[in-house]
């Protein structure tokens, strides 16, 4: 087989592969659409590269976006609750 053939029939099991888990993602996030779902994970990064800032009330505002969209999102509502912890409450 050519390497380049071999090199790009995996890329493409790859692809399928994630396309395939962002598939199964989105189906647990009833109402969150691809650019929404792609949005709230940049968003969530944002978040905790500010909590590594600590700059807490910036990360608040991230975090409380995307669980204000996605309801299940239990990593941003556990961040909200560990920089309030931090903080020393509301």
């Amino acid at each position: 087989m050519n390497p380049d053939e071999e090199v790009k029939e995996n890329a493409e099991k790859v692809l399928t592969g994630i396309k395939e888990l962002l598939e199964l993602e989105l189906a647990n996030k009833p109402g969150i659409n691809k650019e929404t779902y792609f949005e709230l994970e940049e968003r969530y990064h944002r978040g905790t590269e500010l909590m590594v800032n600590e700059d807490w009330d910036a990360a608040i505002v991230e975090f409380k976006y995307v669980a204000g969209i996605d309801k299940t999102s239990a990593k941003a509502y556990g961040n909200l609750g560990v920089i309030y912890l931090l903080k020393g409450g509301v």
